[in-house]
């Protein structure tokens, strides 16, 4: 039986796809936003460790273009294939970054480490992926000082850490979970969708009707315990979703690290830590709320 196809049509594409890349534009300005609202501190400390190693390799200003120009192209080609790093694009729609391609000519110049070889293209940030995380190298001390500043936000919220948390199982860290997310999310108009035991999904409709915007968590899958596992989408209304994976039944899907470059390390906590996992939930709502408002503001903007 062949699949429905979605009820969109190529205008409808064209128009997120503008959308997505105009959000992606905004990328740098999403990351001070979440940082000034107190989330988001140990990956800020990831990339200016990266940023720092970027004015002795090549550029900072060059990191930074290339972690801009690199979402544009992502977010924008929504649901079609993409090779970003070799250049092989599918879709008609989308946006072609001249700073990508002027790279990706130059790649093959570019040294190559002695014992991990990455395929990036930006000069420092390859250079970043191919030094051996020991102690002592600035990945180690950026990840030391990540924790740390974990550690601090946790004390100064006053989130109160409760000793049986260490113990309780996944069937109750998940109900703890979206209790938490909906602190955030239920003010910013997001519903809590079918709960599954798989995974947690969370949606609001653009302002317009015509597109969903989903959070999908599956923290608890395949044992993954201490970091957070999520990813954004897009769907148009009436999708039902049974998969955090979502491959069939997407216009688009994300992870926040397009956007928020070493995110990854925003959403690590202790496994016997109350607050670090509240910290983790809640800097994942916020940044989800920032998204879904960005974007909705620019599918209502006719001028992009």
């Amino acid at each position: 039986m062949s699949r429905k196809p979605p009820p969109v049509s190529d205008a409808d594409r064209w128009e997120l796809s503008r959308a997505m890349l105009a959000l992606a534009e905004q990328a740098e300005e999403i990351r001070d936003e979440l940082t000034a609202q107190g989330y988001d501190r140990p990956g800020a400390i990831v990339r200016e460790a990266q940023l720092a190693l970027a004015d002795r390799v090549a550029s900072r200003q060059g990191l930074l273009d290339y972690w801009r120009e690199y979402a544009k192209e992502d977010l924008s080609a929504l649901d079609s294939p993409i090779d970003i790093l070799r250049g092989h694009y599918a879709a008609p729609w989308g946006y072609r970054s001249a700073l990508i391609a002027d790279l990706r000519s130059k790649a093959h110049l570019l040294p190559a480490g002695e014992l991990i070889q990455s395929p990036q293209i930006e000069p420092a940030f390859k250079a970043w992926l191919e030094t051996v995380f020991e102690p002592g190298t600035p990945q180690h001390d950026a990840w030391l000082a990540g924790l740390e500043a974990r550690r601090q936000a946790v004390a100064s919220s006053g989130e109160p850490e409760r000793p049986e948390f260490a113990a309780l199982d996944t069937r109750v860290r998940m109900a703890l979970l979206r209790e938490r997310y909906m602190r955030t999310l239920a003010p910013a108009g997001f519903r809590l969708v079918a709960p599954s035991r798989r995974f947690s999904h969370f949606q609001r409709l653009a302002a317009n009707g015509k597109y969903v915007f989903s959070l999908l968590d599956d923290s608890f899958a395949k044992g993954a315990w201490g970091k957070l596992r999520c990813r954004f989408a897009i769907t148009w209304p009436g999708t039902g979703i049974t998969s955090a994976d979502l491959f069939p039944i997407r216009l688009s899907a994300f992870d926040p690290g397009v956007v928020v470059p070493d995110f990854q390390y925003s959403t690590g906590y202790r496994r016997d830590s109350w607050g670090e996992f509240c910290l983790a939930i809640d800097t994942v709502a916020c940044l989800t709320a920032i998204l879904f408002r960005r974007l909705d503001a620019a599918l209502q903007d006719r001028s992009i």
